[in-house]
């Protein structure tokens, strides 16, 4: 088996390490799928090693799961330039020397949604 090790960068993010490894997968197993190819199926755990990532998350990258930062992202009701539109807001009523309530935020960020 061909297992590259991972990038000597320094301090490569551990997301970065992910996407090698699932690239590093996908090739194997494309020259492993030839019919008259001489390598074996790639081993997730040989990998694992290689690019220094968690077997079991490995795995579940590979079956289609996604990262913790992507489901989160996923959970937002509001895109980020939203949330800079409603923090704009709150700094103009501020500037008018008006206290800000909760309700009126609230109230705000529905409007936003809506639209």
């Amino acid at each position: 088996m061909s297992v590259k090790p991972y990038s000597t960068e320094p301090m490569m993010p551990y997301e970065d390490h992910m996407l090698l490894a699932i690239e590093q997968y996908y090739e194997e197993y494309k020259l492993s799928s030839n019919s008259q190819s001489q390598y074996l199926t790639p081993s997730i755990c040989a990998i694992m090693e290689a690019y220094s990532v968690a077997c079991s998350t490995l795995g579940h990258r590979l079956h289609g799961y996604s990262s913790q930062q992507e489901a989160a992202q996923r959970r937002l009701k509001m895109t980020p330039g939203e949330e800079e539109a409603i923090e704009e807001w709150c700094l103009t009523v501020a500037s008018w020397c008006m206290p800000l309530q909760v309700k009126m935020l609230h109230n705000m960020s529905e409007q936003l949604l809506q639209v």
